[in-house]
């Protein structure tokens, strides 16, 4: 039969119906407790009779002078309803609790609150919670344990017992927020209020290894989506691999302080450079020994910074999560400072040498009435690719990615090359850029004209919008196109024309074009549409076409080298 203990049903609405007991009538001034459900469903009635039988047991204690009943006590009642034989409560409510707080840390762990209002409301329902389940007849606790109580006992025996089950109900409830609040104010000891509900197993703390694989899913994603290239995201794996060997995988985030990062911090700055192929045997603490007894490179002050940055951003998505209290990497950086400049490391070449260059033997061969052309499979590329660098301004990796429908004519009839990773119609291909200001439209330097640009254009206009400007380049196994004609113009093709000077690279030629820029007094909007460097923001960037290279042809047509005479022409081979 249905469970109606304490139900009574008029005119098909469920009512309370409880007698008070004797010594407590006339107390309460009346020997029957009668109160509405106002519920026709009987499963309904039921669940609001266990919230009111909570309520009133714990209300005749209390005008009976009577004890609280102890874990003990309840425990024993419990277990000696003989309608509720192989039925433990208090295992049922831990088994419960448990679940509950395996649920609650895996959404902290694999989001939590996104800020610090949305942590401090969640704090405060919490707080609530506990404030009104500590109260015994509360009517928003009951209300609380009424809609728990099917979670915590799905199979509960319908009989008397109910109330007691009710109890263990509130004290699993409050055990279950009051650990939530300790999480969400950064406790992770792990404190138990209610020794009855005491939970076995350890709900685990996550890992320094498991927030850094977590960023490193997020980077590599990113990657993917933005068409970055495989050298990318390996060297993000690179990274993340040596901070967990340095850190330690198995490390609770919560244990990083900051005597954590100075270590780190300590160890990058004696690591040795390349240390995965001069010291690959080694552990880390031998092959910073060994480097010092060898005499050999540290990373570089840039290479540590980068590995601190992708530390800092491991923790600062364990703050993110809400694991941490805050990012004791904030502001961390190498220990020793980059002495040199970015323009130091790698100076410009000046206008002697670029004059040199373009007079080499190489382009001599290129002159009118000379005798055999230059037929090897590099003619195209070792002619092309200074002369885009050095009066365009592009990166070497953008010009030899360059197709046949990047190269494009404005209405007003100037020629510019589109720098672009957006994929257009009829197009089949994607190019990768280094930053999203690399987007860009680049007029054709007057200058690539005077020398053939229109004819050679032509001839590879042949195969079709996505046929290779320069065919003979391959992209390496990294994914860039400039990869092996770098290799050439670093080996052979630079140290053999023109007298290098330390740090002097075939991306030098780049930064002469932006000293000609700077000698012509270039606007800055100019500067940014034409070599694609982040010049600040101003509110007017926003409006109008600043890389409209009918506009920036006329600024394009300036840069030019004093002493540079290019006195030779492109030509097909017969």
């Amino acid at each position: 039969m249905a469970d109606r203990n304490h139900l009574l049903c008029r005119q098909g609405i469920y009512y309370y119906h409880r007698r008070v007991p004797d010594h407590l009538v006339a107390q309460l001034g009346k020997a029957v407790i009668k109160q509405s459900l106002k519920t026709k469903d009987l499963k309904q009635a039921q669940r609001s009779r266990n919230v009111l039988d909570v309520r009133w047991d714990a209300e005749f204690a209390r005008r009976s002078g009577e004890p609280a009943k102890d874990d003990a006590t309840i425990c024993r009642a419990t277990r000696s309803s003989a309608k509720i034989a192989n039925f433990d409560a208090w295992d049922v409510a831990r088994e419960y609790l448990h679940a509950e707080l395996q649920r609650f840390h895996m959404e902290m762990y694999q989001g939590g609150p996104s800020t610090v209002e949305h942590s401090a409301s969640m704090q405060a329902e919490k707080t609530w919670e506990i404030d009104h389940l500590k109260t015994p007849g509360d009517p928003e606790a009951d209300e609380l344990i009424g809609r728990a109580f099917g979670k915590v006992f799905p199979d509960a025996p319908p009989d008397e017992q109910r109330s007691v089950l009710a109890e263990i109900v509130r004290r699993t409830l409050l055990e279950i927020a009051q650990r939530k609040l300790c999480h969400l104010e950064y406790d992770f000891s792990e404190p138990q209020f209610d020794q009855q509900l005491a939970v076995p197993r350890k709900v685990q703390v996550p890992t320094f290894g498991d927030i850094a694989l977590r960023f490193q899913e997020f980077e590599i994603e990113k990657a993917e989506i933005s068409s970055r290239k495989e050298a990318w995201r390996q060297k993000i794996r690179s990274h993340i691999s040596l901070l967990l060997e340095l850190v330690g995988p198995d490390v609770p985030i919560t244990d990083i302080d900051y005597t954590c990062c100075r270590s780190l911090q300590s160890t990058l700055a004696r690591m040795p450079a390349n240390r995965t192929r001069s010291y690959r045997n080694l552990s880390v603490e031998d092959a910073i020994n060994k480097c010092a007894a060898d005499g050999r490179r540290v990373l570089s002050p840039d290479s540590q910074a980068r590995y601190l940055d992708f530390f800092r951003s491991i923790l600062d998505l364990a703050l993110k999560m809400r694991l941490i209290p805050n990012n004791p990497a904030y502001g961390l950086q190498p220990l020793k400072q980059e002495a040199k400049s970015d323009a130091e490391k790698r100076p410009a070449f000046d206008p002697s040498q670029i004059a040199t260059f373009f007079a080499s033997t190489f382009y001599q061969q290129w002159k009118p009435g000379t005798g055999k052309p230059y037929k090897k499979k590099d003619r195209d590329w070792r002619f092309w690719l200074p002369l885009f660098a050095a009066f365009m301004g592009m990166r070497p990796n953008e010009i030899c990615q360059l197709r046949v429908g990047s190269v494009k004519t404005t209405p007003g009839g100037v020629l510019f090359v589109h720098v672009t990773d957006e994929v257009e119609a009829e197009q089949d291909y994607q190019q990768s850029l280094k930053t999203v200001q690399s987007r860009r439209r680049i007029p054709v330097h007057p200058a690539l004209l005077q020398v053939g640009f229109a004819r050679f254009f032509e001839t590879r206009a042949r195969h079709g919008k996505n046929a290779l400007l320069f065919s003979d380049l391959k992209a390496g196994k990294d994914g860039y196109y400039s990869e092996y004609a770098m290799k050439r113009f670093r080996e052979t093709f630079l140290p053999e024309a023109i007298d290098l000077q330390p740090g002097q690279v075939f991306y030098s030629f780049r930064h002469s074009f932006r000293d000609a820029l700077r000698r012509m007094d270039a606007p800055q909007d100019v500067l940014s549409a034409l070599g694609g460097w982040s010049e600040g923001k101003r509110v007017s960037d926003n409006y109008g076409d600043k890389g409209s290279p009918d506009y920036l042809f006329k600024y394009l047509s300036m840069v030019s080298y004093p002493g540079v005479e290019l006195d030779f022409s492109y030509a097909s081979l017969p």
